[in-house]
């Protein structure tokens, strides 16, 4: 079982993140974060296996938290970004040599095509990067 913390300001994205990885039955999500800072403190608190970061987060942002993370209790980061697929290979690059194990796009609508694949996507990056 891996334990997942969500950092995302907005409550529908952490809300479809959460519905996604729990739709595996060896994931769980033991928390969200609001913003960076959050997502910091609760790294601590909460030890989970892996995280998903928004890249834009109100008090800390996703890259200092990330930076942040990494410095005060390492563990795999999977940042969430808006336009990713747009981003060329050294911002990708860059990111990931913060400490970042992948960079996905925000989630499509449920529904969409792109759906499912996002959600096979994003737990079999979890389980991944998680040891699960």
């Amino acid at each position: 079982m891996a334990n997942i913390l969500i950092a995302d300001d907005s409550p529908s994205i952490a809300g479809l993140l959460k519905m996604m990885i729990e739709s595996s039955s060896d994931l769980e999500v033991i928390g969200i974060a609001e913003n960076g800072q959050a997502a910091v403190e609760k790294n601590v608190a909460l030890e989970p296996d892996i995280i998903t970061m928004d890249i834009n987060m109100p008090v800390l942002g996703g890259l200092e938290a990330l930076d942040k993370v990494m410095s005060t209790r390492p563990c795999p980061v999977i940042i969430i970004s808006s336009g990713s697929e747009e981003k060329d290979d050294y911002q990708v690059e860059s990111i990931k040599q913060r400490g970042a194990v992948a960079v996905l796009d925000k989630p499509p609508a449920i529904g969409s095509d792109a759906f499912s694949r996002y959600s096979e996507e994003l737990i079999e990056n979890i389980k991944k990067f998680s040891g699960c």
